[in-house]
């Protein structure tokens, strides 16, 4: 009896979400986006940045000119085989992530993204971007902050249309969370990735920006983020 009253109670739910007026539920769900894909974000801040503290002179990040000749010539090597390595074996037809993997998968699978791709962006970006290569971490903070959003609802079973909107949550909740702009995020999600203002996405997706920003904040314990240089992805 308490299996089918809670089976009946998560179906109402994914019913009312189907609707277009569930601004409530949305909300909640995107401030949830946000924690997690705030905790994501930092998970990769700290994978990168002790790595880069850890090989480069000084402990500065980006310090990669202090590194001997040798070593600045090796390492992008290294880092673009062992990338190789790990896609030929893993990704099984997945070549493109970052922003166009994200549009793509709004624009015709409704916002569906997989833990593979999740995987290969997480150890992928932060392999190239600790060898060295020439490459942003806009491009995988969005994508690992979408994916975030899409693997939470997918997780839950949610309609089509709140997928798409844990997307543009998770979009915000990753640039809010790398680069201490929750606006900026909130922007970014709405126009170039939902490409759409309404209030039903506009309130989870602020809720979702804020939330990781305010994670990013607590764990770094105020720090503000240094790497606000614009960078290609």
């Amino acid at each position: 009896m308490l299996f089918d009253g809670i089976v009946k109670w998560s179906d109402r739910i994914r019913l009312q979400l189907s609707r277009h007026d569930a601004l409530l539920i949305l909300s909640a769900l995107g401030l949830i986006c946000g924690f997690v894909a705030g905790i994501v974000i930092v998970l990769f801040r700290l994978l990168v940045e002790s790595s880069q503290s850890a090989i480069l002179p000084g402990g500065g990040a980006e310090n990669y000119e202090a590194l001997p000749p040798f070593i600045r010539f090796v390492l992008p090597i290294l880092g673009g085989l062992l990338l190789g390595l790990i896609f030929l074996r893993y990704a099984k037809g997945l070549h493109v992530l970052g922003i166009p993997r994200v549009m793509e998968r709004l624009i015709y699978h409704q916002g569906h993204l997989s833990m593979r791709g999740f995987l290969l962006q997480f150890f992928g970006a932060a392999i190239v971007i600790i060898s060295g290569h020439s490459v942003g971490r806009e491009g995988p903070h969005v994508f690992l902050g979408a994916a975030s959003g899409s693997l939470l609802g997918q997780y839950l079973s949610l309609p089509n249309n709140s997928i798409r909107t844990l997307v543009g949550c998770g979009t915000a909740a990753g640039i809010s969370a790398s680069f201490d702009t929750p606006l900026a995020g909130v922007i970014f999600a709405l126009e170039v990735v939902m490409m759409e203002y309404t209030l039903v996405s506009f309130i989870p997706i602020m809720l979702a920006a804020v939330s990781a920003n305010s994670v990013s904040l607590m764990l770094f314990d105020g720090e503000r983020v240094q790497h606000r240089r614009p960078m290609y992805i």
